[in-house]
């Protein structure tokens, strides 16, 4: 059985996460820093700001460090 690995999905707003979290059909994890998950994708809402975002982008990397390889794919999605 192969690895599949997990795709890290980070937007600033809920708005511009909205429409992944029902494609995806994510369920919430962890509301402080509010994170979505399900078997193949972890989506973080990050606040806006550079700040705000490395400071949940930092976490969420902690959080899965164990789940991390060199096949993941994180992404940052926003309409600004």
């Amino acid at each position: 059985m192969s690895h599949i690995p997990r795709h890290f999905i980070f937007c600033a707003l809920a708005i511009e996460a909205r429409a992944l979290l029902e494609r995806f059909g994510l369920k919430k994890i962890s509301n402080k820093p509010e994170i979505y998950a399900n078997d193949r994708y972890v989506l973080a809402i990050t606040g806006v700001g550079s700040i705000s975002a490395a400071n949940v982008v930092g976490y969420v990397v902690g959080r899965f460090e164990n789940e991390i390889d060199d096949n993941t794919v994180f992404v940052n999605i926003g309409t600004a």
